[in-house]
């Protein structure tokens, strides 16, 4: 699933936007919120495995999955663990770097994970399901699921935002999301808001932005047209 794009806005600011590819079934038209002993979860829930592909937290921090890693690989399921309660469990560990490090991903599904982390810094995460990558993120970059885009695919997309950020060097929050839209090629199969034969299409738009204020995620539910935004005032990060 998905196709994401990641913005440094400057000290501790960030743009980040998700569209979810997946059954139409599958989409969420809400946002949960859950109060944990330490902090405050905002994401949109999954309703087949109660997980998330994208969220946020009161100290600015933020996570985003896409299914596999490198490559496409083939599914061996029943797998121990869904990839999305990964990303909510990810925000139990104060560093991202140990997160990566030390957690145990044996029996869960490929995936890659965009951790956005206030003073520790942006990566990018894959689990290949046998090997742990882990690099930091410095610039504006795109992201595309390897196991709906193949490598030909993936690296058209690389060109549509390369070219694109030629004529937005800076580009703002509505910006970003026309280009979650509009941007590209329209393409059934794989634009940026793709739809093969109603089995997986692009079923939401999502975007978390980090401001000095504090983090506000906008999500879209392009199935029932339902739109919401929540917003968590800055907290100080935890150590």
């Amino acid at each position: 699933m998905c196709t994401v794009t990641f913005f440094p806005k400057g000290k501790d600011q960030y743009i980040l936007t998700s569209n979810r590819d997946v059954a139409p079934a599958r989409h969420a038209d809400t946002l949960i919120r859950r109060e944990m002993e330490t902090y405050t979860l905002v994401y949109p829930q999954d309703p087949e495995a109660g997980g998330s592909w994208i969220a946020m937290d009161d100290q600015g921090r933020a996570a985003c999955l896409l299914n596999g890693g490198f490559v496409k690989h083939k599914s061996r399921p029943p797998y121990r663990k869904s990839r999305g309660l990964v990303v909510l469990e990810s925000f139990e560990w104060d560093s991202f770097e140990a997160f990566a490090k030390d957690y145990d991903f044996d029996g869960i599904e490929p995936f890659t994970l965009i951790g956005l982390r206030p003073r520790e810094g942006y990566f990018e995460f894959k689990w290949t399901g046998e090997i742990r990558f882990l690099r930091q993120l410095e610039r504006p970059e795109i992201f595309s699921s390897a196991t709906l885009f193949d490598r030909a695919m993936r690296a058209k997309r690389k060109k549509w935002f390369r070219d694109w950020l030629k004529t937005h060097a800076d580009p703002g929050e509505g910006a970003i999301l026309d280009f979650h839209i509009h941007g590209g090629e329209q393409r059934a199969d794989f634009g940026f808001v793709m739809n093969r034969r109603n089995v997986v299409c692009t079923t939401s738009l999502s975007q978390i932005r980090r401001t000095a204020n504090g983090t506000e995620l906008y999500h879209r539910d392009l199935i029932s047209g339902s739109e919401e935004t929540a917003t968590l005032p800055a907290q100080q990060p935890s150590a």
